[in-house]
């Protein structure tokens, strides 16, 4: 169309969230679109909690959004801080419309908490992978892929009591993979579909369980 063919692309190459804001804020209003260096994840949340996410439509970035248990997770946390770790997720109306190398990353291990347990001899003050992610929810995403191997939709370590409503997963190499400590995943109204494998529920350490599919359409 006549927008398209005027449109110039702008490529963002920053390392922080308040630089894309700013990018954002100078291209607002005019023909560019601002598009993400393939590298790089759109929104990035590391061992926090109570966080809200909504309303965010990408054209195409490496990952749209990625939950890491970070480095050390909530091993050295204060007490009052304890209750909440990784939990309160709530993460609503997201499209990718090319999500490079993954659509949504939930990975809720504290991995070097986890490296010295199991290979240094060191004793956790708390569990490094349980409950990891502890009860996110997800409502309307829709996650396209690039149509090429090594792709994935929706990548799961390390999840408790995962709530996913309207999910659309297609054009992925992989639709939903769910792997070690993963105790509950629930999908209802989800369209897994177009992928080379649309669902891969595995585990080497600890194999996902409860990985449920309410309503479920794919081809």
């Amino acid at each position: 169309d006549a927008h398209a063919a005027t449109s110039e692309v702008v490529e963002f190459v920053g390392d922080s969230a308040d630089k894309l804001q700013r990018e954002l804020l100078r291209h607002a209003g005019t023909r560019r679109t601002v598009r993400l260096a393939k590298s790089q994840t759109l929104i990035r949340c590391s061992a926090c909690h109570r966080i809200t996410i909504r309303n965010v439509n990408i054209d195409s970035a490496a990952c749209a959004i990625a939950i890491w248990g970070g480095d050390c997770g909530y091993e050295f946390a204060r007490d009052d801080l304890l209750a909440d770790a990784h939990s309160g997720y709530h993460i609503e109306n997201i499209t990718i419309r090319r999500a490079l190398r993954f659509g949504l990353v939930l990975n809720g291990s504290a991995d070097n908490v986890l490296r010295a347990t199991m290979s240094h001899g060191y004793l956790p003050l708390h569990d490094p992978v349980r409950p990891g992610i502890n009860r996110p929810i997800f409502r309307n995403l829709q996650l396209t892929g690039p149509g090429t191997s090594g792709s994935q939709g929706i990548y799961a370590v390390s999840v408790s009591a995962a709530e996913l409503t309207d999910i659309t997963v297609r054009q992925f190499s992989v639709g939903v993979h769910a792997e070690d400590w993963v105790a509950g995943m629930q999908f209802q109204e989800a369209t897994i579909t177009e992928n080379t494998t649309n669902l891969l529920i595995e585990g080497t350490k600890q194999p996902a369980t409860g990985v449920s599919f309410e309503r479920l359409k794919r081809q």
